[in-house]
């Protein structure tokens, strides 16, 4: 089995159906791939959702690349190309949101951004042996203000790879969109869809903080934080093992089960 060889982190934001208020920000999530082609070239992708109630998104963003210890080599920026734009659709009952002219007053955008890049050309001379890990960054003013967890800040998401592995390595691919609404009366699942089907790498999980810069988390609000969620479904999970094996309550533990650990 092959070792992961990168770390990526993802924001993550689950909307309702509801009219909340438009803010002028307008980051609510956004995940990033790449691909290698070869030593030390590789082709990055970036995926930035924008709420379509908050302003414009830069059409011409940057990433930037830094070495990291023990490596001394300096950080380089590089600018990606918009090759994708489309309304994400995910309403409930048909209805259309206002990115693609329907009448809800809500609605996700999916910007799709790509670079080729060759660590020789962007560093002069290219990189000596001690820089093996190189970590990506994307960060934009600023986070949509219809999240409500988490205080307002700048957008920022990162990732990790490893040029030093031969043969080289991609990262997972994400294949479902990151943005859901919750239809009422209608039970809920999400599942981003993490496959590897470049270098069949296993793929594990953690919860992380959400971060307005590299290594700076934005903190939480009201009480939430990144094991609240996770620690309700182990509650809803231990419930219908109770269910199951105390009361023999087999049809009601699966209700609960598709419920409770769906919100």
């Amino acid at each position: 089995m092959k070792k992961l060889l990168f770390t990526l982190s993802l924001v993550l934001t689950i909307w309702g159906l509801s009219s909340q208020n438009a803010f002028a920000s307008h980051m609510a999530g956004s995940d990033m791939e790449f691909k290698c082609l070869g030593k030390d070239t590789y082709q990055i992708v970036l995926r930035v959702y924008r709420d379509c109630t908050g302003i414009p998104i830069n059409a011409s963003p940057q990433i930037t690349f830094t070495p990291q210890a023990p490596c001394t080599q300096g950080t380089k920026s590089v600018t990606m190309t918009r090759t994708l734009v489309r309304p994400v659709r995910f309403m409930c009952a048909g209805m259309k949101n206002i990115c693609e002219g329907g009448s809800f007053p809500f609605g996700m955008e999916e910007n799709r951004f790509e670079v080729t890049v060759i660590f020789n050309n962007l560093w002069s001379g290219g990189l000596d042996s001690t820089c093996c890990w190189i970590r990506v960054t994307y960060q934009e003013c600023c986070r949509n203000g219809n999240i409500t967890n988490i205080p307002g800040s700048n957008f920022y998401i990162d990732a990790e790879l490893n040029r030093c592995v031969t043969p080289c390595n991609s990262s997972p691919q994400i294949s479902n969109y990151p943005v859901a609404v919750v239809c009422a009366g209608q039970g809920f699942w999400f599942n981003n869809g993490i496959l590897d089907t470049l270098d069949y790498d296993s793929i594990s999980y953690e919860l992380a903080d959400p971060l307005g810069s590299t290594n700076s988390p934005t903190g939480w609000l009201n009480g939430f934080s990144k094991e609240k969620p996770f620690n309700f479904a182990v509650r809803i999970v231990n419930l219908s093992k109770y269910l199951v094996n105390e009361k023999k309550e087999f049809i009601l533990s699966k209700q609960l089960i598709r419920s409770g650990t769906s919100i």
